[in-house]
């Protein structure tokens, strides 16, 4: 896992996928997102982290999923907020 340090912060990245559960989302049957999203997101909570970059496009379904099992204490980033800015910035 890579350490990198930014003006004197430490921070560590791990990438964790849900590629399992892909067919599921594409398919409109997210009924069990909430064990698949427990499962795939447990160790990272187990290692306290405080921000979670959903990096795939079928993420942002998920997103409330996702920000309620993680709780308040994870900042979850999500493309669909960054997409906007970044698309009026590029045609500017």
């Amino acid at each position: 896992m890579p350490k990198r340090s930014n003006q004197n912060k430490i921070f560590t990245t791990q990438l964790q996928s849900l590629t399992r559960y892909f067919c599921n989302i594409e398919n409109n049957e997210i009924r069990f997102a909430d064990e698949a999203i427990r499962y795939y997101v447990a160790p990272l909570i187990k290692r306290r982290i405080d921000t979670l970059i959903l990096g795939c496009t079928h993420y942002p379904i998920l997103k409330r999923k996702i920000k309620r099992i993680v709780g308040a204490s994870v900042k979850v980033v999500s493309q669909d907020e960054l997409i906007g800015a970044s698309l009026a910035d590029y045609l500017a």
